[in-house]
């Protein structure tokens, strides 16, 4: 059974019950913040996601992924990063957090995503921000770390 794209046209403002790319006005997107080299030698680092001219962006689940020297892990040896992570919207001016939160309390590992109670929305142009910092112990050095926001963007 496939969807036809008047079965899928959204009313005003709403979401599509599908995403039928260049027919409805929206579709999934996954925007990525990452972030290299953070060490206990070099703890601070920034990273910053552009919203697209024309189009709002809905976020609704977050998950991370983080490396030591891009070792290959396994489900038992998988990276758990200790940073902190403030996040900025540059639409409203302001943090989205009273202060720098450990990763794993407002991210989910790929398989295990963090759901918002109601998504949250950045509108079109908007720069989202993240500060970084590493509370690592000496010697550990996290090669990437990619914060993913899920989502969908819904065209003006």
């Amino acid at each position: 059974m496939s969807a036809s794209p008047a079965a899928a046209a959204p009313s005003a403002g709403a979401p599509s019950q599908v995403w039928l790319p260049g027919i409805t006005p929206d579709d999934i997107q996954f925007l990525v913040g990452n972030v290299t080299g953070l060490a206990s030698t070099a703890p601070n680092g920034s990273s910053s996601i552009q919203i697209d001219n024309g189009y709002d962006f809905y976020w609704f689940a977050t998950t991370h992924q983080a490396d030591l020297a891009g070792a290959v892990q396994t489900e038992s040896s998988r990276v758990i990063p200790l940073v902190t992570v403030l996040i900025n919207d540059s639409s409203a001016s302001r943090n989205l957090q009273n202060n720098p939160t450990p990763l794993e309390t407002l991210s989910g590992a790929g398989m295990f995503p963090y759901r918002l109670i109601r998504p949250r929305l950045f509108p079109a142009n908007t720069i989202i921000t993240f500060t970084w910092v590493s509370y690592v112990a000496s010697g550990t050095t996290y090669s990437n770390i990619y914060h993913l926001l899920h989502g969908y963007r819904i065209r003006h």
